[in-house]
């Protein structure tokens, strides 16, 4: 009987230490799913603000860009009529 008790004491004393690390292991893989979950809303965000300046200098450059092919065309073309004449 002396060696069952023995026995059952080793085998507590076991669960105990693998549920101590379950634990552990569970609380690490939480706190690197919630850091890896800010880190992903930072670059929703960001990408979210980069899309926004984009849209904005867009819209700012969109004119003088079009005005510099518009110019660039009739370039040419006055260029292709004194040319041809």
């Amino acid at each position: 009987m002396h060696t069952e008790t023995i026995l059952v004491i080793l085998l507590s004393i076991g669960f105990i230490i693998l549920l101590a690390l379950a634990v552990i292991v569970l609380v690490t893989v939480l706190k690197i799913v919630r850091s890896l979950q800010r880190m992903t809303e930072r670059a929703e965000v960001a990408s979210q603000n980069m899309a926004e300046v984009m849209k904005t200098v867009g819209k700012q450059l969109a004119p003088g860009v079009l005005a510099g092919l518009v110019g660039a065309i009739l370039r040419k073309l006055r260029r292709r009529r004194s040319g041809a004449d």
